[in-house]
Order: C-alpha cells, then sequence, then structure tokens
C-alpha cells in the first residue's frame, strides 16, 4: 500500500469511529431557532459528532440541525451527552422506543444541510420562519406533530415532496448520510437531533478492506 493511500485509509477510519458515551456536543446561540424546534446551532465539543461547514451551516465549526421528537430540551441551550445511531432513543409522542428516522425525514434533512432544500431562505429574510415549516415537516414525518396533518403550508408541501422522493422519486428507501444525535443531560434522555456523516456506511467499510486486503494476501504466502 503507497504510503499516500495508507494516509487517506487511516484518516477515513479515524473519522468513522462512532463516538464513545461521554462524548459532547454544545447547542449554542442561533438567530434563525423558530420556539422549541430547529435549527439550532450545534458544536462539537469531544468525539464525531457529523460534517461541519455544509451550506446551511453558519460557520465551519458548526452545524445546522433539527430535532426528531416534540418536547422540551430541558437546560437548553446547553452541553448535551451524545452517540450516534438511527434512530431516536425514547420515540417521542408519536413513535415506537427506539423510533427509526423515517426516509422521508432523511431527504428533507440532506436537502436543507446541502443547501438543495427549495423554496427555502438560506439567507437572513425570512430563515426562522422556514426552520418553523421545516420543523414541522420533520415532525409530521415522524408522527410527532398533532393531527398529523400540518397546517403550515410550506410544512405541508415538504411533506408531498419527501414522499414522492421516497416512493419511486430520486431519494429511494435509504436514509443515505443522515444520522440521529441521542442526547442525554446529567443521565436525563433530552430531545434527540439529526446529523449528516460525511461518508455511507459502505463506502467506510470498502476503505477499511482496502486496509486488511494488503494483510490478508501475506498471511496466504505464509507455509
Amino acid at each position: 500500500m503507497s504510503l499516500h493511500l495508507m494516509r487517506v485509509v487511516g484518516i477515513c477510519l479515524a473519522s468513522s469511529v462512532q463516538p464513545l458515551h461521554g462524548d459532547q456536543i454544545k447547542i449554542v446561540a442561533n438567530p434563525y431557532q423558530s420556539g422549541s424546534g430547529g435549527e439550532f446551532r450545534i458544536q462539537t465539543v469531544s468525539g464525531f459528532a457529523g460534517a461541519n461547514g455544509l451550506a446551511s451551516d453558519l460557520s465551519s465549526d458548526t452545524f445546522q440541525s433539527f430535532c426528531l421528537e416534540n418536547g422540551t430540551f430541558g437546560g437548553f441551550p446547553g452541553t448535551y451527552d451524545y452517540t450516534m445511531g438511527t434512530a431516536s432513543a425514547a420515540g417521542g409522542a408519536g413513535g415506537p422506543s427506539p423510533d427509526p428516522i423515517s426516509f422521508a425525514t432523511a431527504y428533507l434533512y440532506t436537502q436543507f444541510r446541502t443547501g438543495q432544500l427549495s423554496n427555502y431562505s438560506y439567507g437572513p429574510a425570512n430563515r426562522s420562519d422556514s426552520a418553523k415549516a421545516l420543523q414541522i415537516a420533520i415532525w409530521t414525518l415522524e408522527d410527532e406533530y398533532p393531527g398529523g396533518v400540518p397546517a403550515n403550508a410550506q410544512a405541508a408541501a415538504w411533506v408531498t415532496e419527501a414522499l414522492a422522493a421516497v416512493s419511486g422519486g430520486s431519494w429511494g428507501q435509504t436514509l443515505g448520510l443522515v444520522r440521529v444525535l441521542v442526547l442525554t443531560q446529567a443521565g436525563n434522555e433530552r430531545q434527540d437531533v439529526l446529523t449528516l456523516i460525511p461518508l455511507p456506511a459502505a463506502a467506510w467499510m470498502g476503505i477499511a478492506g482496502l486496509a486488511v486486503l494488503p494483510v490478508i494476501r501475506a498471511r496466504r504466502r505464509v507455509p
């Protein structure tokens, strides 16, 4: 294996390590937060909490997020312990416990983070209104919105768009790079929030396979 490839493999494998218990994030001041929902601005304190500095993010060392469960954070803003997974732990008001992320939610969050969500106001004007609508859309898709049908017109439009993308559209039955940060604070469960990882799990496995392949071949040469 070349030195360059060894460096790439080392960097990627280090980045793919899942957070250990006790890794932390901080939810910091954000001008576009809407009530008890997102946008939330998140800064990693320790461990790897996800990709930073994408098109929707406000700085290179933070990322924007939304919550999956409809409730109160407690101690917000503040610092939270986290682990990473594909489901919210408590499940919230409308889901099982744990409650997997819906594919439609993954679609909307990916479009948002990459700056491609239709009709989202990414500039300062009206961004809090867009944040409110997207949070309602996510809660609706996660069975967390009272009544199940959003009165907010933009939220309803995003729900329709997301369901179409999942059902034979451009997205399909996948979470893509979307994951959940399962949050606790002083041992108490808090609302879980969304994050985006840099590469899908299959890519990490492929890179890891490149790293171990020479070892396997070397072993085969041993009589």
